[in-house]
């Protein structure tokens, strides 16, 4: 089944977008306490606990600092995304 050129993307395309979402990624704080309990077979309910503390306690400051305005234009749109995944993959039918 033929692939149409206009659906096609280039290696450089690719790299292109993934820079950008590891600039956009490296704007959070990832949380480190979830990630080290995925490496334990089994996690205590006071680990759990804690950790969960700890990443919405880091969320409820961060909202705190922010604006309105910066949490609305950190939020991206249905035609952001569109437009994204356009530039990307190329228009779709």
């Amino acid at each position: 089944m033929p692939v149409s050129a206009s659906k096609l993307v280039t290696l450089a395309q690719l790299q292109a977008q993934a820079e950008r979402v590891k600039q956009e990624l490296a704007k959070y704080t990832l949380a480190s306490e979830l990630g080290s309990l995925a490496k334990k077979s089994e996690i205590s309910e006071a680990d759990l606990s804690a950790a969960l503390k700890s990443v919405i306690d880091g969320k409820m400051d961060a909202a705190d600092s922010m604006t309105t305005e910066a949490i609305n234009s950190a939020i991206a749109t249905d035609t952001e995304v569109t437009e994204m995944l356009t530039e990307v993959f190329g228009a779709t039918a």
